[in-house]
């Protein structure tokens, strides 16, 4: 499934006021990323973190580098607006596969649970083109095995599943080809725990995530589909309970000399 971007940028917009209380997964997501932070003595002078949301990460980027320069982005502009009210800072809305800097502007780049939401080859490229030679980036997304059991409920249902997501092989095959060295790479999985499956499928609406096609409950063709698909949840989880599942996986880069 192709991401429509306005519509992308439209839907995260309308979930920023709310989604610190819902994007708990995403937390933590970012709390592992900066493990893989280069070593304190390595100079940064410009750094920048991709796909900033409320601005939560860019703010601890910031205190952790009071010496540098960090512009936080993000292709939704609503996202934009409650970070600069949450934490005032440089804060830029653009798509992270066609960023309005010069090349080689950064000695280091943070992204956390966003490059999921792009075409990964022209992102790494991005990247790879904006990053100083041999300097480092940081990048955290969900992969393959990301809310596996919410998918399978959606098969044969009027309503679209999540896109196609990379493998962790697949995501180091395009880092080769970016010209982007892998350095370290860790793999998590994340759970969020729902009490029922309707708030589950809330959970991902307040995320940003009406892109997958969740119902109008409306009319009687309507409330068939859900509940259809509230009873395809139950099967689903039932007997487990209710936990998304979110497979992070993270990587330091190298941008290549040569490159």
């Amino acid at each position: 499934m192709s991401i429509n971007k306005i519509r992308l940028a439209r839907q995260f917009s309308r979930s920023a006021a709310a989604y610190n209380q819902a994007a708990r997964v995403q937390a933590q997501a970012g709390e592992i990323l900066l493990q893989l932070l280069p070593r304190p003595e390595d100079r940064v002078e410009t750094l920048a973190d991709l796909g900033c949301g409320t601005g939560a990460l860019t703010s601890r980027l910031t205190a952790d580098f009071p010496g540098a320069h960090c512009i936080g982005v993000d292709i939704a502009q609503g996202m934009i607006r409650q970070a600069k009210y949450s934490h005032p800072g440089d804060y830029i809305c653009a798509d992270i596969e066609q960023l309005p800097f010069p090349s080689a502007s950064f000695d280091l780049i943070i992204s956390s649970s966003a490059l999921q939401w792009t075409y990964l080859p022209a992102a790494l490229a991005e990247i790879q083109r904006v990053l100083r030679p041999r300097a480092s980036a940081v990048l955290g997304l969900f992969v393959q095995g990301t809310l596996d059991g919410w998918q399978r409920a959606m098969q044969d249902t009027p309503f679209a599943g999540l896109h196609s997501l990379p493998s962790a092989a697949e995501v180091e095959l395009q880092l080769g080809r970016a010209g982007l060295a892998l350095r370290q790479a860790r793999s998590t999985d994340l759970y969020q725990e729902h009490a029922s499956a309707a708030e589950m499928l809330a959970s991902v609406k307040q995320i940003g995530g009406t892109w997958a096609g969740l119902p109008q409950r409306r009319g009687l063709t309507g409330r068939g589909h859900w509940q259809n698909l509230m009873d395809k949840m139950q099967r689903e989880y039932g007997s487990t309970g209710y936990f998304s599942k979110y497979c992070l996986y993270c990587v330091q880069v190298e941008k290549l000399a040569d490159a």
